[in-house]
Parts: structure tokens; sequence; C-alpha cells
């Protein structure tokens, strides 16, 4: 490997998001001592574990010292439990490289900083072989990393990635697998190219967004350093000097904690890719551009001040990396159905829901590479969108439940997929055929071809293709989880392992169930005989889109005149009732308009007037009458 290197393992993304969600992959509780001394980074770290069973800080350390009589105890034999039975633990040691004791004081240089550091490491892997270390840490200096990690210190992640990306890191190292990623910035990005160049669109708007904020805290927090070093020497007694240490420190304080949150924006960098000069690109990818070479289309240009901007053209693998970024990160907004439309997946606990939706996205991720790599042709989309909405569908429902998962009914074991897979002409008719658009989605994809919204073209990589396509593929991902629920429903709604399993605690009972199972049944028939003919004479599409909150519903413009001449039946019957009542609605509308306001001008204009009229005449007679007779009795 490369002087200056830093290596990042090839990753899975099925477990990458799997652990972003906070699923527990295993039965083993991971041990964490934190070896930091800054309170508020512990305390983040320790606030980050909560939510996560697998994960648990049970130790402390500032010093070194504190560090190892805590490692001390964890390898001495550990007490038999007296009853029951305990999960199995997994201890990692994460620490922070520029703690105190490890730090260059006044009269230490940066070699026996990093000599203490190294000694410290060899001590760790050397006395306590089965606890493996994780360097989560701020220290950036490429030569101090790379001796820790030819040394075999299993991890390394920069303070400042994103929280996916420690759990990752957190979970692997605990594996005994080693992650090594390289610093946001410093000499091991520099000599090995701009790892940004990886980076998808949507993570190269965050980092932009970002990085200038991390830079100027980062800066700030090397003046604070310095002055902080340089106070060491203030005599006890200066009081005035000592309030001004207490407010420096303060201010450190702050801006560690200020770098800790505005660095969860921070995507997390790809490691550097460095083929050697001599071999060619991969089939189908362009090279990456050196660096008297204009890049390409779709690829990053980069400046002299190392400012990243978008080259003019956009390559459709730029546009499918953010479209599945964007959707794997909405994953994470909780999957509410807020459209008021029952869905076959609001049945589903939020856990087992996030999988489903994650399954089908990769298989439809895998999907689109597979076509990529058979460079297919416009005319062959046409004919093959239903064969492999149909294929995604049944990849989906196999690696969902597993090929080969069964059930127990009537004392029998039934294996649950080829069941399934029975009702694939149901759930064609009822769900996936009715998926629209898919064909004009793959040719955005795959061929780059334009995309019409509201009569107009819009062209790839604009802002509203790439929102089109994104609500399209969002609807599409949805649509199919829906059709992998039906028959599970249809089949083995009611048995006690598939409830236990998959579904939301508040639908357990088979009441619940059952009404669930009626409400979708009547979704389908006025769906079929009422909003599907209204939705067609209407030009429109209802598509299932995840929001910020959770799935939501939004209606686009589409010309559907070919399915509108096919109706027959009642679908008919509906957009007749909707074009006689267009027809005679604003002319009923019309009428009694003008029957109000005659009615209206009768009884205030006339009618009113004339009663006022005959009030006012037998006011002023009574009046006449009353002054008659005061005038003779005078």
């Amino acid at each position: 490997m490369p002087s200056g290197q830093v290596e990042v393992p090839e990753k899975n993304h099925k477990n990458t998001l799997i652990i972003l969600l906070g699923f527990d992959m295993s039965q083993s509780i991971i041990q964490l001592l934190l070896i930091d001394d800054d309170p508020i980074f512990r305390m983040g770290v320790k606030s980050i574990c909560e939510p996560f069973s697998d994960l648990e800080v049970i130790a402390e350390a500032v010093t070194l010292r504190e560090a190892l009589a805590v490692l001390d105890n964890w390898v001495k034999p550990p007490v038999a439990p007296t009853s029951g039975v305990i999960r199995e633990t997994v201890k990692v040691a994460i620490l922070e490289l520029r703690i105190k004791d490890l730090s260059p004081h006044q009269n230490q240089g940066m070699l026996n900083q990093q000599r203490s550091a190294i000694a410290f490491c060899q001590q760790i892997q050397a006395s306590y072989q089965n606890i493996p270390l994780l360097l989560f840490t701020s220290e950036s200096d490429p030569n101090l990393l790379i001796s820790l990690r030819d040394l075999g210190v299993p991890g390394y992640c920069p303070k400042g990635v994103g929280l996916e990306e420690l759990l990752i890191a957190l979970r692997q190292v605990a594996a005994g697998e080693r992650y090594w990623v390289s610093p946001i910035s410093g000499a091991a990005l520099s000599s090995q190219g701009n790892p940004q160049r990886a980076l998808t669109s949507w993570q190269r708007f965050r980092y932009g967004l970002v990085k200038p904020g991390l830079k100027s805290i980062e800066q700030a927090l090397q003046e604070l350093t310095k002055e902080l070093q340089d106070s060491e020497s203030i005599p006890r007694g200066d009081k005035v000097m000592m309030l001004n240490l207490l407010i420096t420190r303060g201010r450190y304080r702050e801006l560690r904690a200020a770098r800790w949150l505005v660095s969860q924006l921070m995507p997390p960098l790809p490691p550097p890719v460095n083929n050697p000069p001599s071999s060619p690109p991969p089939p189908n990818q362009p090279s990456s551009p050196g660096i008297n070479q204009p890049p390409k289309s779709g690829q990053l240009a980069t400046t002299n001040d190392s400012s990243l901007v978008l080259a003019t053209e956009t390559s459709t693998v730029d546009v499918q990396s953010l479209l599945f970024d964007v959707t794997v990160a909405k994953l994470q907004s909780g999957l509410v159905n807020y459209t008021g439309i029952p869905l076959e997946i609001d049945i589903l606990k939020l856990t087992k829901k996030q999988e489903l939706i994650y399954t089908i996205l990769r298989k439809c991720e895998d999907l689109i590479s597979e076509l990529r790599l058979s460079e297919i042709q416009p005319e062959q989309l046409d004919g093959k969108t239903e064969s492999l909405i149909r294929d995604l569908w049944t990849e989906a429902i196999a690696d969902f439940l597993g090929k080969y998962y069964s059930l127990k009914v009537r004392d029998a074991q039934v294996e649950v997929v080829p069941v399934l897979l029975r009702d694939a002409p149901t759930v064609e008719k009822e769900i996936l055929n009715h998926i629209p658009m898919i064909r004009d989605l793959l040719a955005h994809l795959l061929l780059g071809e334009s995309l019409t919204i509201d009569n107009q073209v819009y062209a790839l990589g604009s802002w509203e293709a790439t929102r089109r396509a994104e609500a399209l593929l969002q609807h599409w991902v949805i649509q199919v989880a829906n059709g992998v629920m039906q028959p599970l429903l249809n089949h083995f709604a009611d048995l006690e392992e598939v409830k236990q399993t998959f579904y939301d605690r508040r639908l357990l009972s088979t009441r619940e169930i059952e009404k669930f199972r009626n409400n979708l049944s009547w979704r389908y028939r006025l769906s079929r005989y009422m909003s599907e003919p209204q939705a067609i004479f209407e030009s429109s599409y209802t598509l299932f889109i995840l929001g910020d909150r959770g799935i939501q519903k939004l209606t686009i413009y589409a010309s559907r005149r070919q399915e509108l001449e096919q109706l027959s039946g009642i679908q008919l019957a509906v957009t007749l009732v909707l074009e006689g009542r267009d027809a005679i609605a604003p002319r009923v509308r019309t009428a009694i308009s003008f029957i109000g306001s005659t009615a209206v001008y009768l009884l205030t204009q006339v009618l009113g007037r004339g009663i006022g009229l005959i009030g006012r005449g037998i006011i002023q007679g009574i009046g006449s009458s009353i002054q008659d007779s005061q005038f003779r009795k005078k």
C-alpha cells in the first residue's frame, strides 16, 4: 500500500442500512470504554448509543492510568451467572489520541507525542488482545495514523463523521474486522487525490454546505489550543489571568460541542481511489480525470482552492446514486401513513417496514445496474417493463422472508415463498400493473431520456426531472412492498409466528387483523370502480412518496387517453356521471345563484322596503294622533 493511503474495506450496503436503522444483527452486546478527557464528547457518545440495544457505554477514562485500570478489570475471569441466560458481550475501547496524556505539552515535541500514542496502543495490543481498539479522534497527522494502522490497530474513524458511519465502525471492529477511513482533511487526502470525486450529488451538496463551518471551527480550536498550552505557566495567584483561562476553556468546550453537532451533517468521505496507472478502468466506468485533464461528463471538476463544482453535464449514474441516497435517508422518517389510504405495509412494525422497503430498494438498484451492463435499448424497455416489475417482486419476497422460510400450519410445515408466488396473477392485477411510468423512469436513469412534466420537457439532472424521478422510484418501491405483503395477509395473516415477527403491536388481535383486511378489501373495490376511473378521466396518477414525516401522496398529471378509451361497464358509467356532473353542475349553480339573488332582491328591496314604508306610516300616524290629543286638552 502506498505511503499516506488509508484503507476502507468494501462495505455491504444491506448491512450498512441495517446498522443505520439500529437493527440488532447479533445477540452480542458491545460494551464500550471511552478514553477521552472531554466530558461533552463522552456525553454525546453515550446519548448516541442509548437508542441501540446492542451498544452500551460501561466505563469512561480521562487519563491513560484510568484506562489501563479499566482494561485490567476487563480481562479478569468473569463470574459465572447464578441463574438465567445472559447475552454474550464484546468489549471495545474507544481512544481519543489528543487527550492530555498524549498531547504535546510546552516542552514536548510532535515526535514525542507520536511515540507516546504508539507506545500506548502497542501496550493495549499486546496486553489486551481480546479488546479491539477504535481510534475515534480529531488527530489527522497521516504519519501517526499510518504507523498505528501498520501496528495493527483495527479501527480508525475521525471525529466529524456521520452517525451511521460511527455505528458501522463500532460494530465492524467489535466483529473482529478492520475499519479505517480517511480523515476529513490532511496530507492523507492530498497525497492520494481528492476522495470527494466519489461522493454522490446529494453528498457533495451536504459537504459544500458544512465544510466552511467546520473549517472555521477547526481554526478557532487551533488558536484556543495554543492559548491553553501557553497558559500552563500562569502563576496561580494571578486572578485576572485565571479568569481569562476559565473563559478560554469554556469557549474551547463550546467549540468542540459545536464541531460535533455540525459534523453530523457532513457525509462520510469514501476512500481515495488509487488505481495503478497501467490498469485500465473497469468496464462501463469512466476513468478519473488526471491533474491536467478536463473532467468527463458527470464527473466533478476541481479548482485550485479545492472547492467542488459540478461539471456541465450529469451522468445517469450520478442521478441514480442521488435518488437512492435520498430515498434511503428518508427511511428514517418513521414511515407513518399520512395518505388516508390503507396500505398493506401499515400492518408491519417499523423495523420490518424499513427492512422491507430497503430490501426492495437494493433489488431495484441491482436491477438497474444489470440493465445498464446489458446496454438495453429504448425499444427493448417497452415490452419488458411488466416482467421487470414482476421479477423484482419475486426476488423481494424471497429475500425479505427467506427462500426457505416455512410456517407450521395445522401440524404441517409449509414453505411460505412458493405459496405466496402462486398469487402472482392477483398481485399483478391489483397492484403491480398499476404502477405508472416505470418505463419512463428506467429510460431516464439508463438512457438519459428527458421526462415530460406538465407538458414540459426536462432534461436529466434538472431539478424538476430529479424530483419527478424520485417520486416515481419511491412509489414503485412502496407498491412492490404492498405487493409482498398482500399474499402474506391472504394466506398467513392470523398465524401467531407471523404476528409476533412482523406485525405492529397494535394490530396483533384477530379482530384488528380482520378489520385491517376488510379496509384493504374495500379500498380495492372503491379504487377499481370509483377512484381509478376518476383518475383516468382527470388524466392523473396518485403516487405514494416518502415525505419528511412519513408516507404521503402526490397527484401528478399524465396523459391517459388510451386507458380512457378502453373503459367499459361501471368504470365507463362513472366517467359519464362525472362528465354529466361537469356539464350540468355549472348551469345548476348559475340557476341557483340567479334564483337566490332574485329572492334576496325581492325580500330586501321590494318586500323589505314595503314593510318599512308601512311601518313608518303607522308610526307617523300614531305620532300625529298623540299630538292632536294633546292639542285638544290644551
